[in-house]
């Protein structure tokens, strides 16, 4: 049986678009001849390149960077004891690419 409706209103419809300029995720391709330890981490991150690591930036999930360093450096350490134990994303530049690694922090 269909029913008619005799009180009907109409509203309004916006219509938005959302351009995400910047993901914040793990990439499946990482960088071969490039290392990163102890993960899971407590106080100090050691990293090594075979290229001069150009700049790494840590993020906690809700994408709010965290920890900063630029380094042109081979080998580096990264210190994290100010960092609340958790699951963070790194993202790490060499030879002007970046890539995403997952870091814990216990």
């Amino acid at each position: 049986m269909l029913k008619t409706l005799k009180n009907r209103s109409y509203g309004e419809a916006e219509d938005y678009a959302v351009e995400v300029v910047d993901q914040l995720g793990v990439d499946d391709a990482m960088f071969s001849q490039f290392i990163f330890y102890p993960n899971p981490v407590e106080s100090q991150l050691n990293l090594r390149a075979e290229t001069p690591i150009e700049g790494l930036k840590v993020y906690n999930l809700r994408a709010q960077e965290v920890l900063s360093e630029i380094s042109n450096s081979v080998e580096t350490q990264l210190q994290t004891q100010s960092l609340p134990s958790g699951i963070y994303l790194m993202k790490v530049s060499l030879k002007g690419v970046e890539k995403t690694y997952r870091l814990i922090k216990k």
